[in-house]
């Protein structure tokens, strides 16, 4: 499962994005794809699962990582 870093995230839109630490490439990330509560945060490290389809890639199936960062949200 991919792993990376929230660039943004605009709460009013549902639209984030989070660049994969193994390619470097942002893909987005929307409200619903992500588990454990929304906002993202910039700066949280996530793992996801990558889709791509006519509309280019995807984060699908969003999860904060890590111990106890200020913004994680116990799932």
């Amino acid at each position: 499962m991919p792993q990376g870093v929230v660039q943004w995230c605009d709460p009013l839109s549902g639209l984030g994005m989070v660049r994969e630490d193994s390619s470097d490439v942002d893909v987005s990330a929307e409200r619903l794809a992500v588990h454990g509560g929304w906002p993202l945060v910039a700066g949280e490290r996530v793992m996801f699962d990558l889709t791509v389809d006519a509309d280019g890639m995807r984060a699908d199936n969003v999860r904060r990582i890590g111990l106890g960062g200020a913004h994680e949200v116990a799932a």
